[in-house]
């Protein structure tokens, strides 16, 4: 019970610092628009077109927040490299906590059963009804 308590409140707080993450974001947005307004206006009229504008801006955002998900990644897997271990219930019993990275291959995207239907996600039998199936 307590384990599911951890749980929960640990994806509580994961949800919490998603939205700090958010917010710092929004204000980083609104600090840096005083200094870009004055600066686009400048860029407009030595020519810079709005959609070469807009490109600048984007690859801005997606090189901050590419580099905050790669320094958060690695931080959070050293973290869990160093406290998985203790995390164990019993640890008297085997066996011992399995750590998996959850990385989606493509083999998990193909749907194995062309059928369709409420057994779309079923392996593919060949057309015969799949064992312990009615």
């Amino acid at each position: 019970m307590s384990v599911t308590w951890t749980s929960g409140y640990l994806q509580a707080l994961a949800g919490f610092v998603g939205l700090v993450a958010v917010g710092g974001l929004l204000l980083y947005l609104e600090t840096r628009q005083r200094s870009r307004v004055a600066s686009y206006a400048l860029a407009r009229r030595m020519g810079l077109r709005r959609g070469t504008h807009l490109r600048s801006l984007m690859g801005e955002l997606i090189v901050l927040l590419g580099l905050a998900f790669a320094l958060g990644a690695a931080l959070a897997y050293a973290a869990v490299q160093s406290v998985y271990r203790l995390l164990d219930v019993d640890p008297n019993r085997a066996p011992p906590p399995l750590l998996t990275i959850p990385i989606l291959h493509r083999s998990d995207c193909r749907r194995h059963d062309t059928g369709g239907g409420a057994r779309g996600n079923d392996r593919d039998t060949g057309g015969r009804p799949a064992a312990g199936r009615d």
